[in-house]
């Protein structure tokens, strides 16, 4: 038998953790916002479901019968959240996982932050640069 050497990978670019807040927390946990999507989408099987916004007061009173533990100002504070999760599970449904995804990652920081230097950059030495970390060791591949 061969033994396999493993080691910790670091990040070429560091990317601060993320944490869902209390509410989508628990609405994510039980899977409410792939529920309700799915029993939307059921009722209404208009085209486009994965580009249609969210029926925000059909969406809340979901939440209330479903007697998911929250306060008016988090709703409000977590509206953008909770519309994309809807709105995600809705693109799942239409569109797949790749669909889905793309959703997922429309209020992502990081994503956003690499977006916006990948347009402005044009080699690997350059995204490092406009990320403002130092290049890869060299002889170590870039990814």
């Amino acid at each position: 038998m061969s033994q396999m050497l493993t080691a910790a990978a670091s990040p070429d670019v560091p990317v601060p953790s993320d944490t869902l807040t209390a509410l989508v927390r628990r609405v994510e946990s039980r899977g409410l916002a792939v529920r309700f999507a799915n029993q939307y989408l059921n009722r209404h099987p208009e085209p486009s479901p994965a580009t249609a916004s969210v029926p925000w007061a059909d969406f809340v009173a979901f939440l209330r019968a479903e007697k998911v533990a929250m306060t008016d100002t988090e709703l409000a504070a977590e509206r953008a959240a909770l519309e994309r999760a809807v709105r995600r599970e809705m693109a799942r449904r239409a569109g797949g996982n790749a669909a889905a995804a793309r959703i997922a990652v429309e209020g992502d920081p990081s994503v956003q932050r690499a977006r916006a230097i990948l347009a402005r950059t044009r080699t690997a030495r350059d995204v490092f640069t406009a990320a403002r970390v130092p290049s890869p060791a060299k002889g170590r591949a870039a990814h």
